[in-house]
């Protein structure tokens, strides 16, 4: 009867220790953009202003929120918004980069739609170069998959967490042909859940690591079942808790490495019992760049502006991102104006998502142009007709006024708008460098390939006939060489 009793006592125990829900620590960054220095808080009034970001302060960030039972994962884009993703190191472009997120001790990333800016052989050479798992399922190269393994089974505190990558489709339009050089993406869903059936079985947790942005990974966790948790990348969203659809949890976590994702959860029974997030600043002002990584950053930092840091101009007042009407920014209107006053054409056009930082008053580096203008895009010049710079317009006009889409800014061009109950607004006025536009008549235009050649449809509303394009010359080195010749502006 003892033994019978004992027995049992240690059934029971060992049943309770089996039973007790085990912690898991994800730590999440997205949309790097090789941000590897601090920059400004620009949110804040005072000045100075506090720096934020940098992969020192990131490394600094991450040891203080590490624990035993972490997984550290990033979203996608990790490449193009500072010089770094063009510097060569060990033999490929960007791959100082890269080697920090090594030193960071990266778990796993999704390849990004950026991730091709520098071509997709440049991409396999980072892969073969990361100590961390390049994921995606759905990125197909012919009939296989582009970058496999398509998940990864993680082990941590006796969990078994997968993780599936899931890039954003269609991936062609997001990215130039010649980049991705042959490589297309499919449909997420349907893909997600095929390897979600294939590791449900033997894992404990699983998290889709998508980047296609918010709104399309809300959409996801509508549309596939027995996964967990999404932590998701490309529109930049900074949610400073986790949201839940459909009992998902989708985490997002800014850009630029400002901010560090974590989300603490307790797993039981192969289900979360209980989660909590938050986004923590990656204040960057107390470092001493003594660390191991921040004498990298010092280093690679000396590198570039030796490199470009050669003043171009010198500018009396700010060049900001940000206009009046929300469209139109005083950057942008100074690029398309060069470009108009350069090429002679009517109109020069711009996407709006091309311009990625402000110029400040004072002198202007080439390290300047090339971070505000980091795109690897050709200038192509055009012609169209008067009737389908009315479709411009409206399409623009469109954008604008819903914000489905990313709109585009232009010099040579003014319009009226107006409210309209019929259609939400009309358009009048139309004026091509001051002249009444005329339907009938052939005008000349100059834009970059990835708004004319890769998705005229979506900026312009029409097909332009493309006159030459440029292969020789990117829109940041047409700007080096326009500003050249600006003493101050």
């Amino acid at each position: 009867m003892i033994r019978k009793s004992l027995l049992l006592s240690c059934l029971l125990l060992t049943y309770s220790v089996m039973a007790q829900p085990s912690p898991l620590t994800i730590l999440h960054t997205n949309d790097l953009h090789s941000q590897f220095t601090p920059t400004e808080a620009t949110w804040f009034r005072q000045n100075p202003k506090p720096q934020i970001g940098g992969m020192e302060a990131l490394a600094a960030t991450i040891q203080k929120n590490r624990d035993s039972n972490t997984l550290l994962l990033d979203a996608g884009d990790i490449l193009t918004g500072t010089l770094i993703s063009r510097m060569e190191y060990k033999g490929v472009e960007g791959g100082a980069f890269v080697e920090m997120m090594n030193f960071l001790d990266y778990d796993a990333s999704v390849i990004g739609n950026h991730d091709f800016d520098n071509g997709r052989k440049t991409l396999e050479k980072l892969r073969a170069l990361a100590e961390f798992d390049f994921l995606s399922s759905n990125l197909f190269l012919a009939d296989s998959l582009f970058a496999p393994p398509p998940y990864q089974i993680y082990h941590r505190g006796g969990l078994n967490i997968g993780v599936i990558g899931l890039t954003i489709f269609p991936i062609l339009g997001l990215v130039p042909s010649t980049s991705l050089d042959s490589v297309r993406s499919a449909p997420l869903a349907p893909i997600a859940q095929k390897w979600i059936d294939v590791i449900d079985p033997e894992t404990d947790l699983i998290i889709l690591l998508t980047h296609q942005g918010f709104d399309a990974d809300s959409l996801l966790a509508t549309q596939v079942r027995n996964a967990d948790i999404i932590v998701g990348g490309h529109s930049h969203t900074r949610l400073d808790q986790p949201v839940e659809v459909n009992k998902m949890i989708i985490v997002q976590a800014g850009s630029r490495s400002r901010y560090l994702g974590k989300l603490k959860i307790m797993v039981d029974s192969d289900s979360i019992a209980s989660y909590q997030g938050q986004l923590i600043p990656v204040w960057a002002d107390s470092m001493t760049h003594e660390s191991q990584i921040g004498q990298m950053v010092q280093n690679f930092s000396r590198q570039i502006d030796i490199a470009f840091g050669d003043t171009l101009t010198v500018f009396e007042h700010e060049y900001s991102t940000y206009g009046s009407d929300g469209t139109a920014s005083p950057i942008g209107n100074l690029v398309t104006s060069a470009m108009l006053s350069e090429f002679g054409t009517d109109l020069a056009i711009m996407n709006t998502g091309g311009i990625r930082k402000a110029l400040n008053a004072g002198p202007v580096t080439q390290k300047d142009i090339y971070e505000c203008l980091p795109f690897i895009n050709y200038m192509v010049e055009f012609e169209c007709t008067g009737e389908q710079i009315a479709t411009l317009i409206n399409t623009f006009e469109l954008a604008r006024q819903t914000n489905d889409h990313e709109s585009i800014q232009f010099s040579g061009l003014t319009y009226q708008s107006q409210p309209n109950d019929e259609n939400g607004f009309s358009v009048s006025d139309i004026k091509v460098n001051g002249n009444t536009l005329d339907l009938a008549k052939s005008y000349k235009g100059v834009s970059i390939d990835y708004v004319v050649i890769e998705n005229a449809k979506r900026y312009l509303g029409f097909e332009p006939r493309v006159i030459q394009k440029n292969n020789a010359t990117t829109l940041a080195e047409f700007m080096i060489g326009y500003l050249k010749n600006l003493k101050c502006k």
